[in-house]
């Protein structure tokens, strides 16, 4: 599976268009973790005898909504009316517009030819739009509109209803994806459309709708052998993608995936339908299931690598000149490690220096090689399971020898998810003459569900073994069910250690990377039945290369995850390479247990600092997890998280994924202690499990486990809001300092002496400062003047030393609260604040301007709503935003009468004064010499509003 999530966008003319046609692909492309939507051109206005057209209309709209909830869907309307889609100018626009704010990466719409006009205009607009979405000076007439796309989208069409055309003909397809698996989430989906029966009954001549669909798609699986099916044609015209996406995140991801009762698989038609070659003793082709493997080359060995996000699958088969030769396969592991086997006297062994479980973090494919006679003769390898200590092989032995054979395999693959082993065993046959052979294809599958001493076993289809051909193989099955078993009680299930927050990396230099986990004892990304993601005692070791496959890998020695340190280890890696992208995982234990493998994730060091190299970075602050999953605006923001968007993290975490910065800014307030306010923590296992339960979201896992981070804290994420060091109220100000240090890779382990402020050079032109905006500062109620301070004295004489010495074009001060602002009146914990800290601010532009200090920016976070602001010296300041829109509030203007700058002597080139969330983007560049700093504001949904180049 992809390694990023895709939006795929469903357009079709009228609610229950897209249940019908290609809902269960949706269902599998959501499994994996990709957006999906679905839009309607009409709420279904026209679709009733009986009640109005705006009665029909508002039941069909909740209808649509309620099936694009079961499919975890967005739904919306884009508010055409029924039999009146037409093909002009404002529908072109209509649709254009949608695209922009939609932003799809695929899209499924209507078929070309279908039976209504409705159905062949929505089509046309679709595929219209997706080319002039994308023409920046194309207008959409929009009072707001969105900005262009930057890319043109997949497109698909959809089959047509009942598979036919306008004359009764079948309607071709490229392809099917077999929905089987996801069919009955699919008919659920359908059945919302309640109001539709006696209308198809009428008009459609359709007396149950629910049948008539299973039907139809019973109808289109026959094409490639499957229960269900959906069929698709691509849209290759110019200039959009021609290769075949859906195909490759389908079958990459669900052709090798183990642990379900059916292979969902789908392929070109050329492929996916069932053909047959004939005559093939040697460089045979085979299949799993209806996948094609790779071609058996007679003269050895002939390895392949299918890639589905980070799990790397190696395959490898031979066979020798003698026909009683065996055909061997290797196993993967979704950690990238190639686990080899080799067929030996003593049968199958494993071949690796590491003799650890090959069942720990992995998925095994195990061969069983078979031949079989048309009546009662066969060569079967009989396979068992043998354990010592930690390591564990398979072995076989020979049955019988047979003369004249068929060959074939089953396959058995083992996949761990949560406390369940599930077995999938194909059975795998060469493409020969024989109509025996080539009905050998079967699956089955088998759970173990752990609970105490319980162990149940369920196998859900069998049905193809009261077959009399199959009979050969009821030693095997018999035998496979023993290996699941064994399996079960050697493999890591009896471990209890996972990394449900992931893994981060920090700080980043030229040289040197912060790495960080933390051992949990459940997966994620739910919680417990307290909200929290408790840790679990253990050992983790870091390996790290440049190499993807970790060729010349580096490692940390085991460092062991301590309830003292929230069960967190964290490693300084030195000695790297500058502007090198490095792979690093962790493996991990429990104290003399088996080992396990984290998922492969990836940092990019600093260039050095005088290299030339271009470096983007995203900036954010201020997620309120409160609000994020409660629904509740935390100062005027829209309310616009999905339970999607509350099961998987924050938007704003794929949107930035999608730029591929080379690092981000966290800015402060990335927990908050003090919300909700009856709520809020104050005891230690009430604080770490803040943090616990932000950075458990696959999305927040994906970014960090592809991006490296630079934190600061604010008053948020150190006590509560506006927190200084003094006063009684809970937590103290030494347990928000030590805490934050303690969960994110700001510092090595254990270095509480060492300031959180810092500097480093990015490159030639740019170098960052980090201030340290709670440990130093002063009492907010101090009247303001010399001796008020945020810093502190030791942090000023270092921020002015050390920008005096930097010859960097640019300076950038990554400061926690605003200096220039302006800010809210009320506020007096900031520099922008007569009477909070703006002596300070005022002397250090005053001290910037007398040293002749230029090109200083300031990038702050705090103020939930994004600007761009320069003070009267010069000096510009660059507001991040809220992360997420419920946390987001309306901005202040300079010269209104409640900001901190009533005369208006600050200049405001930018306000994006509706409550939205988002984040900054930076790029430096440097091309035909001259370089460029270019600041973009965006929405956390991933829309630039705002650009300045410098």
């Amino acid at each position: 599976m992809p390694t990023s999530s895709l939006h795929i966008l469903a357009i079709h003319a009228h609610p229950d268009d897209i249940e019908f046609q290609c809902a269960g692909t949706l269902l599998k492309l959501k499994a994996l973790g990709h957006r999906i939507s679905v839009a309607t051109m009409t709420p279904g206005d026209c679709g009733s005898a009986e009640m109005s057209c705006d009665e029909i209309a508002a039941v069909r709209r909740a209808e649509a909504a309620a099936a694009a909830e079961i499919m975890g869907a967005e739904y919306t309307c884009l508010e055409f009316r029924d039999l009146s889609i037409v093909f002009d100018n404002d529908s072109r626009r209509r649709m254009a517009e949608f695209l922009r704010r939609t932003k799809p990466d695929m899209i499924f719409t209507a078929p070309p030819v279908d039976y209504m006009h409705d159905h062949e205009i929505t089509s046309m607009l679709v595929r219209d739009a997706c080319f002039n979405a994308s023409v920046p000076n194309y207008r959409t007439c929009q009072w707001d509109p969105a900005s262009p796309c930057t890319k043109i989208p997949y497109l698909y069409y959809v089959d047509a209803v009942e598979g036919t055309d306008h004359y009764g003909n079948r309607h071709p397809v490229d392809f099917t994806v077999d929905v089987s698996e996801v069919f009955e989430t699919k008919i659920e989906a359908l059945a919302c459309h309640a109001s539709q029966r006696n209308w198809l009954r009428q008009q459609h001549g359709v007396d149950e709708y629910l049948n008539a669909c299973r039907k139809w798609s019973t109808e289109r699986g026959k094409d490639i052998d499957a229960e269900h099916g959906e069929g698709f044609r691509q849209y290759k015209g110019h200039p959009h993608p021609t290769d075949n996406l859906l195909i490759r995140l389908l079958s990459e991801a669900q052709s090798w995936q183990s642990g379900q009762s059916r292979a969902d698989h789908c392929s070109e038609s050329h492929s996916s339908q069932i053909r047959h070659k004939t005559g093939c003793p040697r460089g045979a082709s085979w299949r799993i299931g209806r996948r094609r493997l790779p071609e058996i080359d007679k003269k050895g060995w002939k390895n392949s690598s299918l890639f589905d996000g980070t799990r790397k699958i190696r395959y490898a088969s031979w066979r020798g000149t003698h026909r009683n030769s065996a055909v061997a396969a290797a196993c993967c592991s979704s950690t990238g490690d190639s686990l080899n086997w080799h067929r030996s006297r003593a049968g199958w062994r494993r071949s690796s220096s590491d003799r650890s479980n090959v069942f720990s973090n992995s998925t095994l494919f195990l061969a069983i090689e078979c031949h079989e006679r048309p009546r009662s003769n066969h060569d079967l390898w009989r396979t068992t399971l043998h354990t010592s200590g930690s390591r564990t092989v398979w072995s076989g032995r020979r049955r019988r020898r047979c003369g004249h054979r068929q060959d074939a395999f089953v396959v058995v693959s083992l996949h761990r998810s949560g406390n369940v082993v599930c077995g999938v065993v194909d059975v795998l046959v060469p493409f020969r003459t024989s109509q025996r052979c080539r009905n050998l294809v079967g699956t089955f599958s088998v759970a173990l569900i752990f609970s105490d001493a319980l162990i149940a076993f369920s196998d859900s289809e069998c049905r193809w073994m009261e077959c009399r051909l199959y009979g050969v193989f009821r030693p095997v099955i018999r035998q496979v069910f023993t290996l699941v078993l064994l399996a079960a009680f050697t493999s890591e299930v009896l471990g209890q250690t996972y990394l449900a927050q992931g893994e981060l990396s920090g700080e980043p230099t030229a040289t040197t990377i912060l790495l960080q986990s933390r051992l949990t004892s459940i997966p994620g990304p739910e919680t417990d039945a307290d909200g929290d993601v408790p840790g679990h005692p253990g050992e983790i070791r870091f390996e790290w290369s440049d190499d993807l496959g970790f060729a010349d890998a580096h490692q940390s020695d085991w460092q062991p995850a301590a309830a003292d340190d929230d069960f967190i280890v964290r490693c300084l890696v030195t000695g790297l390479q500058p502007e090198t992208d490095y792979y690093y995982r962790c493996r991990f234990r429990e104290e003399a247990g088996q080992t396990s493998i984290g998922k492969i994730r990836h940092f990019r060091t600093l260039p050095s600092g005088e290299s030339t190299t271009s470096v983007s970075f995203c900036m954010g602050s201020c997620m309120n997890y409160h609000s994020f999953m409660s629904g509740k605006s935390n100062g005027g923001g829209p309310i616009t998280a999905t339970e999607e968007d509350r099961r998987l993290g924050y938007p704003v975490f794929a949107a930035m994924l999608s730029l591929k910065p080379d690092f981000f800014i966290g800015t402060g307030d990335i927990v908050y202690y003090d919300h909700p306010a009856k709520t809020a923590a104050s005891t230690l296992p009430e604080l770490r499990k803040k943090w616990h339960e932000q950075f458990r979201f696959p999305r927040l896992i994906d970014f960090f486990g592809a991006t490296a981070a630079y934190w600061s804290k604010d008053d948020h994420d150190f006590r509560f809001n506006d927190a200084d060091l003094g006063g009684a109220k809970q937590p103290p100000a030494n347990t928000g300092i030590s805490l934050f240090r303690e969960q994110l890779p700001i510092l090595p382990a254990h270095s509480d002496n060492q300031p959180t402020y810092r500097t480093h050079r990015v490159n030639q032109f740019l170098q960052l400062w980090f201030v340290e905006g709670r440990d130093y500062r002063s009492p907010n109620r101090m009247p303001d003047g010399p001796d008020k301070t945020i810093w502190g004295t030791e942090q000023r004489e270092w921020l002015q030393s050390t920008m005096k010495q930097s010859d960097a074009r640019w300076k950038i001060i990554i400061t926690p609260t605003p200096m220039v602002g302006p800010d809210r009146a009320s506020k007096k914990d900031n520099h922008t604040n007569p009477e909070g800290f703006r002596h300070e601010a005022d002397s250090f532009f005053s001290w910037l301007t007398e040293n002749r200090i230029e090109n200083v920016l300031t990038f702050c976070g705090d103020r939930h709503w994004q600007y761009h602001s320069i003070h009267p010296c010069g000096v510009e300041e660059f507001c991040c935003g809220a992360l997420n829109d419920e946390n987001s509030i309306k901005g202040v203007k300079p010269g209104a009468k409640g900001s901190t700058d009533p005369e208006g002597l600050i200049r405001q080139p930018f306000l994006y004064d509706s409550p939205t969330g988002g984040f900054m983007h930076v790029t430096v560049e440097a091309s035909d010499g001259q370089p460029r700093l270019t600041i973009s504001h965006y929405t956390d949904e991933g829309r630039k509003h705002y650009s300045v180049t410098r």
